[in-house]
């Protein structure tokens, strides 16, 4: 998928991976709706909040050809 994710870390509001880094030719940047800073918190149905990493991880590995995600976008604030 072209794609580094890392744990949202302890003491999150939501508990869940965060898409660390997205390589220029991977499939998660070519569709143009994940960015740095989003946060991964289903894929296919499986909850991923609260799950370990490993365990994402895993899920992803698993279901290579994603159908489905629920993304909660990162917003950058402008002051």
């Amino acid at each position: 998928m072209g794609m580094m994710v890392t744990e949202s870390g302890y003491g999150s509001a939501i508990p869940a991976l965060v898409i660390a880094h997205l390589s220029k030719t991977g499939a998660a940047a070519k569709c143009g709706l994940l960015n740095v800073g989003d946060h991964i918190l289903s894929i296919n149905g499986v909850n991923l909040v609260g799950m370990p990493r490993k365990t994402c991880i895993e899920h992803i590995k698993v279901n290579n050809n994603v159908v489905c995600s629920f993304v909660l976008y990162y917003l950058v604030e402008y002051l």
